[in-house]
């Protein structure tokens, strides 16, 4: 497309922004906003148009096929469970479709917002964003920050008050800090009210869909994801109160539940403390302070003003959604993990960690976990992994109970990750949060409920006096935590607006990366958000003009290719405008010209520096060429871009289409011809492929070649630690028809992984291909088994189904993977693997831990027992964590569990996919 080749940073800046226009998402706004309370204080609102930016997520073309427009009621196999998952699968989306005209779309809009810290090392620049998407995108997709189902809408201002400040100079700091508080908080909402302005709409207005069809859409606010601090801040509550109930500081560990808070009842509750206040000053000379006082009594905040007052249909008590991030992971790293330490004591949690057994792919922790200062949701993740076993036998007071609490509270969070719930697993998590609340109790016995972090820390490193003296001073007899309290109402969100992945904040986490982080780091620090606004529209307009070109179907430009250098931002705002460049012949024309001169020559030789130099008329050329870039030709027009939702489908709209839309178009930019370069001789010869291994099931792959290949039985005997390996390879029915018995000579190829994916499961996500490795052994394993992973295959021959059970299965480490070599008698060898067995899964789970328990299936020699299977046999990686019925070993590492220990857990919380697999609900 002529006029659109850039050689620098700012000139595509300059394309950008007038050819462009388009392109990208609406435009930025920024107004004034002052407080009745702090009218001597101005902050900058900068915002976008929340319907304009709803509409253009609603008409994106990418989205075709991936969007929902009507409520569905999904049921079970059965027609009688009801299954929840997308949000328009939940109880409220139903109901409110229920409540608009026939034939109007439910725009379901879902806003997250949070602060997040910008500068680093020094100075104290945060953000509070704000962001939108659209709940009718499915939320597989909506989940991949990558594909810009999110976005930034406003920059909600945070503020010191220094005007207001002033006038309280002779207060004490403790009030001086509470009103800076309750004004940013009535700060937020009065922001958030302008922002949110668009949802007060009610009548249904006309929207392109990506598929060109118009539709009658009506926004309603269906969820809003925040962490438990910004919700009741939102919900105009006290920091210790319940979003969704009345529960308070004084009983939110309390078993019991509470009755629902509604929006009726917060408003209901301001009104009150209006009255009240309008009593004691009849006049109305009272001030915010005064406002927050009488607000404690009702269990408020000090908000007089909700911005949810007036969007209907909008129980924000219901919109507010519990949080997986903070409310479940981080509840447990904070809370259960460190009372378990604490009763357990570091050194004996260090040797038992030490001693888990790591899978591929896995973070293993070789040092153990009291060095661990700073941690993030994937640390909590991977240590609630191993954390059942790890407390399972412990040498403590009270194991069983303990033992018996925490295997319920890590069910009810495995539990609460479930992609797709029914009413049969919301009932078994409920069943386990009550189990949880009738156990709790024992971490108040043993006094490892102590009070902040730091304390816990502390009484760890402590012992005899000193540790007694610690517990005394900062035990808690209660277990008031909003974090725990939250947990008992995720079963009755997940009915209203469908699984808790729809509204965890960890997505929100990387959009402060992507969206926020960014931007500031590609400003200069002076006047950041305006800046950071700008560099935002310019990558949508990008982003947007690279998906206009392939979907228009011509090969458009790669959005890595048109990516900005951030340090030529800051300097690119104080450009003079006699800078822009436009497309020229002339200077095209030098440019074919240099080319041609710095280009290889008729033998396919390229000229170095040395020769460029000495080409002649070369130097004036390079002249000329920056005389003509420095000139400013008169274009007379300029080049308009149209954008992919401009153009409706005409039997839509029953209007005419006033223009075409323009056919395939390309970047001005020149592209150079390929040489044509005579083959050589010195070009390699095309291998034979090699044979591809046979025998796998549809949910397996390895690699093309084998990692050795023709070595003998016996080599792989000696190498690999498998005794057995003639006697079951010859006793396979697959190799017992063959001609030939195999030998000690017989010549095998050997692979080092295989890659396996499990079945899907109705719960849980679809697991992506696991690979499951076989190393050979060596000196440092303490024995001669080879250091592999361990696996579950199918007891008989053929290859798993979504319908393989527990039970069908056996466990054995995989030692072997290989197949006979191919041969004129035996050319299609399947891949066969050997297996180190497992005593048989047994039918019920330990009832202690709730999981399968399994030995080392040895011969009465004291050797195991080995057997070949087909490859396609194996179901799925078997993570396995040794049975430590005393104090663990210190000696321990993972690469020398596997041969310490004789008797293992089939560990059914590795993994969210395994625990659904093997979990009882």
């Amino acid at each position: 497309m002529n006029g659109l080749s850039f050689k620098r940073a700012k000139k595509l800046f300059r394309i950008v922004e007038r050819k462009m226009a388009l392109f990208g998402g609406p435009v930025w706004h920024e107004v004034e906003v002052t407080l009745d309370d702090a009218p001597a204080d101005s902050h900058t609102l900068w915002y976008r148009d929340l319907e304009a930016v709803l509409d253009d997520l609603m008409g994106r073309p990418t989205l075709s096929g991936k969007m929902a427009y009507s409520p569905t009621i999904q049921h079970d196999y059965d027609d009688h469970t009801r299954r929840y998952g997308n949000v328009w699968t939940g109880k409220r989306w139903n109901y409110l479709q229920g409540k608009v005209p026939n034939g109007t779309t439910i725009g379901g809009v879902m806003i997250a917002s949070d602060s997040t810290q910008l500068s680093t090392h020094s100075g104290n620049v945060s953000a509070h964003a704000v962001y939108v998407t659209l709940a009718n995108i499915d939320k597989g997709l909506r989940s991949q920050t990558s594909q810009d189902a999110w976005v930034l809408v406003a920059y909600i201002p945070v503020s010191k008050f220094p005007a207001t400040m002033v006038k309280h100079e002779g207060k004490s700091k403790d009030y001086r800090t509470k009103l800076v508080g309750l004004l940013n908080r009535r700060l937020l909402h009065r922001c958030l009210s302008i922002v949110t302005r668009p949802l007060r709409r009610t009548i249904p207005h006309q929207v392109v869909d990506p598929d060109g069809y118009i539709r009658r859409v009506v926004y309603k606010l269906m969820g809003y994801i925040a962490d438990f601090e910004e919700q009741t801040r939102l919900a105009g509550i006290g920091s210790k109160s319940c979003p969704h109930c009345m529960a308070n500081a004084s009983n939110l560990g309390n078993a019991e539940d509470q009755p629902l808070r509604t929006s009726a009842s917060i408003l209901q509750a301001i009104e009150d403390v209006n009255k009240i206040l309008a009593d004691k000053y009849p006049e109305g000379r009272y001030d915010a302070m005064d406002f927050l006082k009488e607000c404690k009594v009702f269990g408020l905040n000090g908000v007089d003003k909700p911005f949810w007052r007036l969007i209907p249909d909008g129980d924000i008590c219901e919109i507010l959604s519990p949080d997986l991030l903070h409310g479940f992971h981080k509840f447990f790293y904070d809370h259960i993990f460190e009372w378990n330490t604490l009763s357990l004591g570091e050194s004996e949690m260090d040797a038992r960690m030490r001693s888990q057994i790591r899978l591929t792919g896995d973070r293993s922790f070789p040092n153990g976990v009291s060095h661990l200062s700073q941690t993030t949701m994937k640390e909590h993740r991977d240590l609630q992994r191993v954390h059942m076993a790890v407390m399972a036998g412990a040498p403590i007071p009270d194991a069983r109970r303990v033992t018996a609490a925490t295997r319920s509270i890590l069910d009810c969070i495995y539990l609460a990750q479930f992609t797709s719930h029914s009413d049969s697993s919301l009932e078994a998590y409920r069943r386990n949060h009550k189990q949880f609340h009738l156990q709790k109790q024992v971490w108040l016995d043993n006094k490892s409920r102590l009070g902040k972090d730091a304390m816990r820390r502390e009484a760890m490193r402590k012992d005899g006096a000193e540790m007694e003296e610690l517990v005394k001073n900062n035990m808690r007899n209660h277990f008031n935590i909003p974090k725990l309290h939250i947990l008992r109402h995720l079963a009755e969100h997940i009915e209203l607006k469908g699984t808790a992945d729809n509204y965890s904040t960890e997505a929100m986490e990387h959009l402060h990366i992507d969206l926020v982080k960014n931007a500031y780091r590609a400003s200069n620090r002076r006047n950041w958000k305006e800046q950071t606004t700008r560099w935002l529209t310019r990558r949508e307009k990008l982003k947007d003009f690279a998906s206009w070109m392939n979907w228009n179907g011509t090969d458009g430009p790669n959005i890595e290719d048109l990516r900005v250098l951030e340090e030529d931002w800051a300097d690119e705002d104080g450009d003079n405008e006699a800078d822009d460049e436009t497309y020229d012949p002339e200077v095209e024309e030098i440019i074919d010209d240099l080319d041609a001169a710095i280009y290889a020559d008729e033998e396919g030789n390229i000229p170095t520096t040395e020769d460029l130099l000495q080409q002649p008329g070369l130097e004036s050329l390079w002249m000329e060429a920056e005389d003509m870039e420095d000139q400013e030709p008169d274009s007379g027009h300029e080049i308009e871009v149209h954008g992919p939702n401009m153009y409706v489908n005409p039997e839509q709209t029953g209007e005419e289409v006033a223009s075409e839309p323009p056919g395939p178009s390309t970047l001005g930019k020149r592209k150079r011809e390929s040489q044509n370069i005579a083959p050589t001789e010195s070009r390699k010869r095309l291998r034979k492929p090699a044979s591809p291994p046979t025998g796998l099931s549809s949910f397996q792959s390895v690699r093309l070649k084998p990692l050795i290949t023709r070595i003998s039985v016996q080599q792989a005997i000696d190498q690999y630690g498998t005794p057995d390996l003639l006697r079951e390879l010859q006793q396979h029915p697959h190799v017992a028809s063959l001609t030939n018995s195999p030998d000690e000579h017989t010549l095998i190829d050997i692979w080092p992984y295989i890659r396996v994916q499990p079945p899907p499961r109705p719960h849980a996500p679809s697991a992506g291909l696991q690979r499951v490795c076989v190393q050979p052994p060596n000196a440092n394993t303490m024995s001669s088994l080879a250091s592999s992973d361990s696996v579950m295959y199918l007891n008989g021959p053929g290859a798993p189904s979504d319908t393989t059970r527990v039970h069908d299965c056996s466990v054995g480490q995989l030692t072997l993977l290989f197949r006979l070599s191919p041969s004129v008698f035996n050319p299609n060898p399947p891949l066969l693997a050997y297996v180190h067995r497992f005593t048989r899964i047994p039918q019920q789970p330990d009832a202690e831990t709730g999981m399968y328990l399994v030995k080392k299936d040895r011969r009465t020699n004291g050797r195991l027992f080995g057997r070949v299977i087909e490859a396609r046999q194996i179901v799925r990686v078997c993570p396995l964590a040794p049975v430590i019925r005393e104090a663990a070993n210190r000696q321990i590492t993972p690469k020398t569990s596997f041969a310490f220990y004789e008797a293992f857990y089939i560990n059914k919380y590795h993994s969210h996919e395994i625990f659904e697999y093997l979990h009882v609900l």
